[in-house]
C-alpha cells in the first residue's frame, strides 16, 4: 500500500478548497496537518517550533505562507529533512469594492484604500531556491 503523502501547511489561512482539490489531483490521498502558529525562527533553527514540528511529522511537503526570508530558511533546510517547498500560486483577477468572491477558488484580500484585490488560485510550484542579496541603504 502506497505511504499518503504528508504536508505540512504553514498559514494562518486554511487551504481554500481548490488548492485541496489540486492536492488530491495530484498526490492522490494525502494528510494534511496545519500550522498556524506564530514562526519564529532563532538563531539555532533547531530550537525553532517549526522545526520542530517538521523534525516530529516529517512531512514530504512543507507549504509556507510566510515572509521570504522564513521560506528560504525553510527552502536551505529541505534536503537535511526530506521534504520539498510549495507555494500555491495566484494571480490577481480584479480589484473590487466588495469582498465578494468565488469562494471554491478565490481570496479576497483588503487593500490599504479600502479596496479588495481578488486572487485567482492558478496551482503549485516547488521552490527549488530563494536567493536574498541585500545592501546598505545609505
Amino acid at each position: 500500500m502506497k505511504e499518503k503523502k504528508r504536508i505540512l501547511w504553514v498559514s494562518r489561512h486554511d487551504p481554500i478548497p481548490a488548492e485541496l482539490d489540486e492536492l488530491k489531483r495530484l498526490l492522490g490521498d494525502y494528510m494534511i496537518v496545519q500550522y498556524a502558529s506564530l514562526v519564529e525562527i532563532r538563531e539555532n533553527e533547531e530550537e525553532s517550533d517549526l522545526i520542530r514540528q517538521i523534525k516530529s511529522f516529517k512531512p514530504h511537503i512543507v507549504i509556507p505562507v510566510l515572509p521570504l526570508s522564513v521560506i528560504k530558511l525553510l527552502v536551505d533546510l529541505k534536503d537535511k529533512y526530506g521534504y520539498e517547498v510549495w507555494e500555491a500560486t495566484f494571480e490577481t483577477v480584479r480589484i473590487s469594492e466588495s469582498d465578494k468572491h468565488n469562494e471554491y477558488d478565490e481570496v479576497a484580500v483588503k487593500l490599504q484604500n479600502g479596496k479588495w484585490k481578488i486572487m485567482k488560485f492558478v496551482g503549485f510550484s516547488r521552490v527549488k531556491k530563494v536567493e536574498i542579496e541585500r545592501e546598505p541603504v545609505s
